[in-house]
């Protein structure tokens, strides 16, 4: 699995450099990213952790109480 910024294009040129190499892969294939790999790579965790409250979440709850 690689990373493909640049879509078809990126997938044609490890194609050509697997050919150059003469490595003929079983398969290959161009997903786009699940909604859950979205997620990750823009907030660094999965949608399933739980963050921890900041310091100034914890003193707003103090206050509201």
């Amino acid at each position: 699995t690689i990373p493909a910024p640049e879509g078809a294009r990126t997938l044609l040129a490890t194609a050509r450099r697997l050919d150059a190499a003469r490595i003929v892969p079983l398969d290959m294939s161009l997903r786009k990213p699940t909604l859950d790999e979205v997620f990750l790579a823009v907030t660094g965790h999965t949608a399933e952790e739980v963050a921890e409250p900041t310091n100034n979440e914890r003193r707003r709850r103090r206050r509201s109480r």
